[in-house]
């Protein structure tokens, strides 16, 4: 028997996102939200955040999953993905 329904199981998902994605723009300034929404995972619902940012010359892509706990795990999980390219300039 589930612990919640599955919309407190969304919203509780989407605070974490939301919390996740004002601590990214409060410690990265100018971090663009390219993805933020919760989607589902066979019977499980999944927190997608994804962000860019510049830091130096690199332009970087983050994404995070937030994976919540299962009855197997017992416990969250925040699987993270990081892309970078360096920006060049042509004269």
């Amino acid at each position: 028997m589930p612990l919640a329904k599955v919309e407190e199981k969304m919203a509780s998902d989407e605070r974490m996102l939301e919390y996740l994605s004002g601590q990214i723009q409060n410690q990265i300034p100018g971090t663009e939200i390219k993805r933020q929404d919760v989607t589902n995972l066979g019977n499980t619902f999944v927190g997608m955040l994804a962000v860019r940012y510049q830091l130096g010359l690199d332009s970087i892509l983050k994404q995070e999953a937030i994976i919540p706990p299962t009855p197997m795990t017992r416990r969250a999980f925040l699987r993270k993905a990081e892309a970078r390219e360096r920006i060049t300039s042509s004269i």
